[in-house]
């Protein structure tokens, strides 16, 4: 009986039906026009002869971290493979499918919704079926396409403008799975930091944006057989160096397409046979919780805005922001996100649901010297650079992992505010942004685990 490595893989399309609302931006016009690309849930699964663990990445926004146990439960169920050798991942492109219970970033189609959990399902069920013997190696490389977007904030604005001098994660961790009986690549897992948000509120088209776009040349590259599969890492603070196309989409796709398929070709660290996976709670604290006084007072205000004369009628010298959308539409889009939200605050305050810290779950995988930890949140740069200096750059940070409960701000960059210590928590529909102490308490958790 051979002691190496073992592994199964599988790929279902996921690609929505044209008109489903696409999540990612309230500024979008719903629903989708069509299907630029095809989307895809693609699952891993790792044998070391005495454990097994699955790792399944979706061509998604995000998948809910209530939905993502559900179907860990229903996995091992069919496979025996435990829950907590599982890690869920989602892709984080914007121009997928509203996945993601939020506020006012498009509305969730449940009867499709369930046809995609039950293609996921299916999915690790197919790739635990088909194992055999195969060496796995690691690599890491640099790719330059991703920029910090949190520079300095112009007057009246809530949007920072690019900072190329600030944190960027710019490695490339890829774990590379060979079929012995071949020699060739067989399934190929990278790992890069950067927002997929190459294609803007205005596109209505589906797709996979530029890690799509690398996950085809990858497969291109290195032949037929070959399977692909992206996890995002610390993308909270950093988007595409470029935007707006399609032909841009394909020109990142390839840059950091091109850095994997190096390393793939490179002699790589062989991983010795060995898989472990555990699991940690973490208690993130909220920067505040809204007083009764406060949530009647952000009812009024949004009511208000929302309901404004000026928005709700045609204006022919109306201007038209970058979305495409006009300005008086996106404001009042905008508003009425706000006050679902704050409609929302009084329902749990009313329930006694209101919390002052949100418990989430991270996880690690162990697979032989490498760990893969997987963080159910949109973590910073700054907070995946710690970790990896921490541990050695033997861990990759997979963002968007088991859950998605929005951004994680360091205390660094609180103070400075904009969207994603300000707004963000609205439409993920939490009373307030996180607290520095909570990201803290991340990293240490982090860091522990990797130890």
């Amino acid at each position: 009986m051979s002691q190496g490595w073992k592994a199964g893989v599988a790929v279902v399309d996921i690609t929505p039906p044209v008109g489903v609302q696409m999540g990612g931006y309230v500024a979008r016009e719903q629903g989708s026009i069509g299907v630029h690309d095809q989307l895809y849930a693609k699952a891993l699964v790792l044998d070391d002869n005495s454990e097994q663990c699955l790792l399944v990445m979706c061509d998604l926004l995000g998948i809910d971290a209530v939905d993502v146990r559900s179907l860990k439960v229903r996995i091992e169920a069919r496979t025996g493979i435990p829950t907590t050798n599982m890690m869920i991942a989602a892709s984080h492109t914007h121009s997928g499918p509203a996945t993601l219970h939020t506020n006012g970033i498009g509305r969730r189609n449940e009867a499709w919704i369930q046809s995609l959990y039950d293609k996921v399902v299916a999915c690790a069920e197919q790739a635990a079926a088909s194992l055999e013997e195969v060496t796995v190696k690691w690599a890491s490389g640099i790719a330059e396409i991703g920029i910090n977007r949190r520079g300095k904030i112009p007057a009246g604005e809530i949007n920072p403008v690019p900072d190329p001098s600030g944190p960027v994660d710019r490695e490339v961790s890829v774990l590379c799975v060979d079929r012995v009986r071949t020699g060739n690549p067989w399934v190929v897992v990278f790992n890069y930091g950067c927002h997929p948000t190459v294609l803007g509120p205005a596109n209505r088209l589906v797709s996979a944006d530029y890690p799509g776009a690398a996950m085809h040349f990858i497969e291109r590259a290195l032949g037929e057989g070959t399977v692909a599969m992206f996890t995002n890492g610390g993308a909270g603070n950093v988007n595409p160096i470029q935007t707006g196309s399609f032909d841009v989409v394909q020109h990142l796709g390839e840059q950091l397409g091109a850095v994997v398929v190096q390393l793939v070709r490179s002699q790589g660290l062989p991983l010795k046979t060995l898989l472990r996976g555990s699991r940690k709670s973490v208690q993130l604290p909220f920067n505040h919780i809204p007083t009764e006084m406060e949530v009647d007072e952000l009812i009024k205000r949004y009511t208000s805005e929302a309901a404004r004369r000026e928005w709700r009628e045609n204006s022919v010298d109306a201007g038209i922001s970058q979305s495409g959308t006009a300005d008086h539409v996106l404001r009042q889009k905008i508003a009425e996100a706000c006050l679902e939200w704050a409609k929302s605050l009084e329902r749990k305050r009313r329930e006694g649901r209101m919390s002052a810290e949100l418990t989430i779950e991270v996880h690690r995988l162990r697979i032989g010297d490498l760990f893969l930890l997987g963080v159910p949140l949109e973590v910073f740069a700054e907070t995946v650079l710690f970790v990896k200096n921490a541990l050695g750059n033997r861990a990759l940070v997979v963002g968007y992992a088991n859950g998605n409960e929005g951004y994680l701000p360091p205390q660094c960059e609180i103070s400075k505010g904009g969207y994603e210590v300000l707004e963000a928590h609205k439409y993920y529909g939490h009373p307030a942004h996180f607290s520095g102490e909570a990201e803290e308490s991340l990293r240490e958790a982090l860091v522990g685990l990797g130890e």
